[in-house]
């Protein structure tokens, strides 16, 4: 099949994972798809907030993840084309739910 496009994984170090990050802060619309594994129920959520001490813990719009907390979720988000994905934990932090 000419013309198809190729599938690369690579693992991440830690670093890494959070450049990328703080890349997808940059974005006008910064969006996270988040799901519990096994699950077909995927949820796109805007990211309102990026912590700024470089961490790996965003903040979403939508209290709708609250049914995600204390849940490790995948996640995956559109970096410049590239797909990214990984896995974490939706906790309540200061009153805003963050992974």
């Amino acid at each position: 099949m000419s013309g198809d496009s190729k599938v690369f994984f690579k693992e991440l170090t830690e670093e890494e994972k959070l450049s990328k990050i703080f890349q997808l802060s940059n974005q006008t619309d910064a969006f996270v798809t988040v799901w519990e594994k096994g699950s077909k129920k995927k949820e796109k959520f805007s990211i309102t907030y990026f912590n700024s001490n470089r961490t790996n813990k965003f903040i979403f719009i939508s209290d709708s993840i609250k049914s995600y907390q204390g849940s490790e979720v995948l996640f995956n988000f559109d970096l410049k084309g590239l797909q990214f994905f990984g896995s974490g934990e939706v906790t309540l932090s200061g009153g805003s739910f963050v992974f």
